[in-house]
């Protein structure tokens, strides 16, 4: 199977790894981009089009883990250890619903029928 997979990534120059099916971008028309520096175009994940991208040390991304406000509340208690660190909002449920526990994986609570 790796041979084959290697074969079409050589007839198609996509890694197969790289993409949901070797043919998945065979007829994808990427646009021609301009990254402002020092952003580059960089194909990452399972994508067939660059996107304009540094890595962190070259571009710090901000991912407010010094948000003071009033409106944030700690992780849901049933919220993975993978949650570590990430605020939640308040809920605001609509009329009929009650804040409840995370959809699996998630790390804060969501809106359900009360």
């Amino acid at each position: 199977m790796r041979v084959a997979l290697s074969v079409l990534a050589g007839v198609f120059a996509v890694d197969p790894t790289s993409v949901i099916s070797p043919y998945a971008c065979t007829k994808v028309e990427c646009p021609t981009l301009k990254c402002p520096a020092p952003l580059k175009p960089t194909r990452q994940g399972k994508g067939c089009c660059p996107t304009c991208w540094a890595p962190d040390h070259i571009v710090p991304l901000d991912r407010h883990t010094s948000i003071d406000s009033p409106y944030t509340l700690p992780t849901h208690e049933a919220a993975p250890a993978s949650c570590a660190g990430a605020k939640c909002f308040q809920l605001m449920c609509p009329t009929g619903q009650k804040p409840g526990p995370p959809a699996p994986g998630a790390c804060c609570g969501q809106c359900v029928v009360a």
